[in-house]
């Protein structure tokens, strides 16, 4: 797959308009939850990076090319930092009440670090493109937490605890609402 032309779905413009690109693949790279291809756009004269999900109607040119000099020296951490210079991201920081072991456990492959704050706690620190994503993961872990950082995460957990509250009928015994930070989100 040296060479082929690609139309992606969506290739990244703001108005959401197709095109058709001739390019040449250097390297499929997982960032996160999907992959990317990393190309080089003839058209363009210029590196080029598209979600696999998004591409459609591939045809093989039959041409094969020479390899092109990468501007960096590995392919995953290039797609990376491209990613994060272009998509909204956010840093997180938030505390969660278990031991480091079990939480690395269950938050498998979520891109961060954990630092052990004592036997029985520890600090994640992520940076995420979509909020909605790391409250799922937070929510299913099974312990207590509190976010930090980002303001947008906290408000976004007071939101989902406030529509999973009404779904459960979690109104207290008195008629009284769930209580504020429910889930685990902070006041900040």
């Amino acid at each position: 797959m040296r060479d082929a032309a690609v139309r992606p779905v969506d290739s990244g413009q703001l108005d959401g308009i197709e095109s058709r690109r001739r390019v040449e693949p250097h390297r499929l790279v997982a960032a996160g939850r999907r992959w990317y291809l990393l190309a080089y756009d003839t058209d363009r004269d210029d590196w080029r990076i598209f979600r696999v999900d998004r591409m459609r109607d591939l045809v093989r040119t039959g041409g094969r090319v020479g390899a092109r000099e990468l501007p960096g020296s590995d392919p995953a951490d290039y797609v990376a930092s491209k990613l994060f210079d272009s998509a909204p991201t956010y840093r997180a920081r938030v505390t969660l009440h278990a031991p480091i072991g079990q939480v690395s456990a269950l938050l498998g492959d979520v891109p961060g670090e954990l630092d052990e704050i004592d036997a029985r706690s520890c600090r994640l620190h992520s940076q995420l493109d979509t909020l909605e994503w790391l409250a799922s993961r937070l929510t299913m872990l099974g312990c207590e937490f509190e976010v930090h950082e980002p303001p947008e995460l906290v408000e976004y957990l007071r939101a989902l605890g406030a529509r999973a509250s009404r779904a459960a009928g979690a109104a207290g015994a008195d008629g009284s609402a769930a209580p504020a930070g429910a889930f685990g989100a902070n006041d900040g």
